[in-house]
């Protein structure tokens, strides 16, 4: 599931109480501890001084929902989205990107987007994310399997619409009836994983949107208190390249925005792909003109 976009839209919402509510040095010092830091070196990724997008002050950080089940599990991006903050339209931008599409991983050919964080971590699937859509990404946060479920206990779950067809799947982690319900962090998982339903893997990348935008608005609820409370649960969940300083200076950008500005976007669209059996992998796949899907992606992060 989109576990990973939780992550990053978590980590901006965090980022906001810190700085709206004016927290003192003792938050910021406990949440940097808790924190699992890494490095990623610009150049390795594919980043540019000269990327138009700096000059606009637009910054992307990726999102990656991993399906590893173990600490030493690299595991694959189960769902991968775009975080965008764009102070030129006012606006943040959700974008998520089909995780079965084919795109060129630098020494493996021709192969899903999802298969890079598994065979190079974090590096390879930055790098591949700007070589195919060139979005100048220096900065990601990851959230394992197990993640999810506590970020969503922790705000006292999401409150989600339960059709007929999704219901079949719901039945499993307790839910019995179709309509809105409160939902617990094993059955909001559940709901993000739905994929063999009308829309394939499509309506999954929005099922995921609901989760995570949900979410926000029980982050929006929980407080100072339920703040350290989620830290205490979330962070140590999370595996990420942002420094404190950076995570501060994003909520800023976030705060001026308001996260009542949140475009929602999937790519490829609809209309513009094919999905089937690739000859070569004998993998199902989504295949798409990834030059024009980068040209359209750009064209909306800046409207």
């Amino acid at each position: 599931m989109l576990k990973k976009v939780l992550i990053g839209i978590v980590i901006v919402s965090i980022i906001m109480i810190v700085t709206v509510g004016g927290i003192i040095g003792g938050f910021v010092w406990y949440a940097q501890s808790e924190l699992n830091y890494t490095t990623v070196n610009p150049e390795d990724v594919g980043v540019r001084t000269d990327h138009e997008f700096i000059d606009q002050g637009i910054v992307n950080v990726a999102l990656f929902g991993v399906d590893a089940r173990t600490e030493t599990e690299v595991g694959r991006s189960d769902s991968m989205m775009i975080l965008t903050l764009n102070p030129q339209t006012n606006k943040i931008y959700l974008t998520s990107l089909m995780r079965d599409m084919l795109v060129p991983i630098p020494g493996h050919g021709n192969d899903k987007l999802n298969h890079a964080y598994a065979y190079g971590g974090p590096t390879q699937a930055l790098q591949v994310l700007n070589d195919v859509l060139d979005l100048n990404i220096q900065y990601y946060a990851s959230v394992d399997f197990q993640g999810l479920q506590k970020v969503v206990d922790a705000v006292g779950g999401v409150a989600i619409d339960i059709d007929s067809e999704e219901l079949v799947h719901m039945q499993s982690v307790g839910i019995t009836t179709t309509g809105v319900h409160q939902l617990t962090g094993e059955q909001a998982l559940a709901y993000s994983r739905i994929r063999y339903a009308t829309g394939g893997d499509y309506a999954r990348t929005q099922r995921q949107q609901e989760v995570i935008l949900s979410l926000g608005s029980s982050l929006n609820q929980i407080g100072i208190n339920g703040a350290m409370t989620l830290v205490s649960e979330l962070l140590p969940n999370i595996e990420t390249n942002i420094d404190m300083g950076t995570m501060f200076s994003l909520g800023t950008t976030a705060v001026g925005i308001g996260l009542g500005q949140v475009d929602q976007l999937r790519f490829p669209e609809d209309g513009t792909f094919t999905s089937g059996i690739n000859p070569e992998s004998g993998l199902w796949v989504i295949e798409t003109d990834l030059s024009q899907m980068k040209t359209d992606l750009h064209a909306r992060l800046t409207q």
